[in-house]
């Protein structure tokens, strides 16, 4: 059949999302199992997910350290040990945390899925955190860290964050380079004892046929070996906005200039939320946005600005992000407000309205690529206890959503009055 390549193809508009739902499971001692079958390759990807996350420490870098020292050696096996057995079965194992928890993960071939649970299982309940290891993490940390102190970039984002919660909010403190020197291996141990047991874990799996599999997840992680009571950390900290307007975090040698701007908000609805992301779509949500239409394909005050909403447990906010020349500055801060500005006075053009539903459309979409894709999808809505509908719900908002819709959402949540702007580096008149 001929094509004929001077006849664009037809733009179909997409009505549902086809979601393969996580079944939920439940080993003998109570921990629940999430996983979604799909995919044809022979992968399995599982994630211990525990309550471990930066919010549960009681000292700086308590939380990291822990997850990520796990893996340098156990009871049975050194880390070399460890890194060889890995690499010999082409597993992947990956350590990280976030604000609330503390993941295990990895990607393993069905044939040597039994071995990898059983070093993973060795891992979580028998680590050992040698001297040797924690020594060597810890100076490298440092390292990184006075590397990072050096970048406006790192400045601007912790100064954001602290004009947003304040100081004492683990949302918005930040350690310094003597807190390396207050961290010791009892820390991480009585840390591990406290947080990495069956009372505080779920477990995802995604791939094919993840059922089979539930057995031997049973027998190593199932029995009642590793239960320890749950302590839940008290939360002394309360959240505090800093008043509105410019912060600068000076930095004379600086070439660049690190913005960080944004408010908290204080959504009502699931659907004032969907809105506000197609609102954020138009404004800096991406590369056909207003804020780099105006900042960089206009002016050429940067190579890119984005905004995102941002959602986390205990807040939401929008945060507005690019690094531009010292003497753009000025110039940059006033745009952003200038678009902002517009954005709640002005209804939206149907053209531009439409081109930002369509790129959101596909991202959504993109959201249900394939079995891993599928359960971060079921993870996202788990964390902030929401339900499958939402998604369909975020469709049907972004198709129906009016710009009369969007002008009263933009009026309600954005103002640049609210605005606190971090900035790190230099503001030349």
């Amino acid at each position: 059949m001929k094509i004929d390549r001077s006849i664009a193809p037809e733009i179909k508009t997409i009505e549902n999302i086809d979601i393969k739902k996580a079944t939920e499971y439940k080993l003998d001692n109570g921990i629940k199992v999430f996983a979604v079958d799909a995919g044809s390759q022979e992968v399995m990807r599982t994630d211990f997910v525990f309550n471990a996350g930066i919010c549960h420490q009681e000292k700086f870098f308590q939380s990291s350290l822990t997850n990520s020292l796990m893996k340098e050696g156990t009871k049975n096996y050194s880390s070399e040990e460890i890194a060889n057995k890995l690499d010999f079965w082409g597993t992947f194992l990956g350590m990280d945390i976030d604000k609330h928890s503390a993941s295990i993960s990895f990607f393993a071939l069905h044939k040597f899925y039994p071995e990898s649970l059983e070093l993973i299982e060795d891992i979580i309940k028998k680590p050992t955190f040698p001297q040797e290891e924690f020594d060597i993490k810890l100076q490298q940390r440092q390292q990184g860290f006075k590397v990072r102190r050096q970048k406006v970039e790192t400045l601007a984002i912790e100064k954001y964050f602290e004009l947003l919660f304040s100081s004492n909010h683990p949302y918005g403190n930040k350690a310094e380079i003597e807190d390396f020197d207050k961290i010791t291996i009892e820390n991480l141990k009585h840390f591990h004892q406290t947080q990495y047991h069956s009372n505080n874990v779920y477990i995802l799996m995604a791939g094919k046929d993840p059922k089979q599999y539930l057995e031997i997840l049973n027998q190593r992680f199932g029995q009642k070996d590793w239960a320890q009571e749950t302590t839940k950390k008290e939360n002394n900290y309360k959240m505090h906005e800093s008043p509105a307007g410019e912060y600068l975090v000076k930095k004379e040698d600086a070439q660049q200039s690190a913005i960080r701007a944004g408010m908290q908000l204080h959504i009502e609805s699931n659907e004032d939320y969907n809105q506000l992301l197609i609102l954020n779509m138009i404004y800096g949500g991406y590369f056909g946005s207003r804020l780099m239409q105006n900042l960089r394909e206009d002016k050429g005050f940067t190579y890119g600005i984005s905004s995102y909403i941002r959602e986390d447990k205990e807040a939401k906010m929008l945060l507005i992000a690019t690094d531009v020349g010292v003497e753009y500055t000025k110039k940059s801060i006033a745009e952003i407000k200038k678009e902002l500005a517009i954005i709640t006075k002005t209804e939206i053009d149907e053209n531009e309205l439409e081109l930002a539903k369509r790129q959101m459309l596909g991202q959504t979409l993109s959201l249900f690529d394939g079995p891993f894709a599928q359960i971060d999808a079921f993870q996202y809505l788990h964390e902030l206890n929401k339900d499958y509908d939402y998604y369909q719900s975020l469709i049907n908002t972004i198709k129906n959503t009016t710009a009369q819709q969007l002008l009263k959402i933009a009026q309600k949540y954005f103002s640049v009055d609210k605005l606190r702007i971090a900035v790190a580096g230099q503001i030349i008149d």
